[in-house]
């Protein structure tokens, strides 16, 4: 697995558990009102942490993309440089 799969697994995990820790400790928190804040700047504080995975996994997904584009633009002009050479040497014989 290349580092950029794994930064969108580990955002994926970032997120459940962030999401999964959040759903505890509101139930756990909300029994006493005076959690209440505490467990509201939680949440929120985790939303701001799994958007922020979310937005650098979709830019690498997107710089993934691209290198890929450029890539394959690369391998096609290769190609025609070969066939243009290979049909001049085919022109000789």
């Amino acid at each position: 697995m290349d580092s950029s799969n794994k930064r969108g697994v580990l955002a994926a995990a970032a997120g459940v558990v962030a999401g999964a820790g959040a759903g505890i400790a509101t139930v756990v928190a909300m029994k006493d009102k005076s959690n209440k804040k505490k467990v509201s700047d939680f949440v929120a504080n985790a939303k701001k942490l799994v958007q922020t995975y979310k937005d650098e996994a979709s830019e690498l997904v997107e710089d993934g993309k691209e290198d890929v584009r450029r890539a394959a633009g690369d391998a096609i002009k290769t190609a025609e440089k070969v066939t243009k050479s290979a049909k001049k040497e085919v022109r000789k014989i």
